[in-house]
Formats: C-alpha cells, structure tokens, sequence
C-alpha cells in the first residue's frame, strides 16, 4: 500500500489523499478533532484519490488516521482554515 500525505496543508476546502492499494488491501480513513472525536470517516480500496470535504468543518487542527487491514499505518494532523 502506498498512501500520500493529505494535501493541501492547511486547507479552506477540499483534502486530497491519493492512494493505491492491492486487490486483497482495505484501509479506513479517519479524521479527528482535538477533544478525539471522530468527524469523519472514509473506507477506501484500490487506487485512486479521496478528496475530503472541509467546508463544513470548523477552522482547527485536526488529526488524521490511516487504518490498513485493522493496523494503523498512518497518524498525522491537518489544519483546516
């Protein structure tokens, strides 16, 4: 599985996340606000690009995660505008 970071950083709108994963490869994106509550989330299979939604999100530091065959592969954060 190949992941990229989540661009563009910070965003106003949209996030990006391009991916490519095998045929036998599941992965669960999950963004986060600080007090840890899960505002969104994303199952993802196969190549291609996420693009996620941010408008209606409030301006803040989120954390994102990449969960990869029920491991966790990817943990970061994200600013939103």
């Amino acid at each position: 599985a190949k992941f990229s970071a989540i661009y563009p950083n910070p965003s106003a709108n949209n996030l990006y996340l391009d991916y490519q994963l095998t045929d036998t490869e599941k992965a669960t994106i999950g963004l986060y606000n600080l007090n840890g509550q899960l505002v969104l989330q994303q199952h993802i299979s196969g190549n291609g690009q996420l693009q996620i939604p941010t408008q209606n999100l409030p301006a803040g530091i989120y954390y994102y995660t990449i969960v990869l065959n029920n491991q966790l592969v990817v943990r970061s954060k994200v600013v939103i505008l």
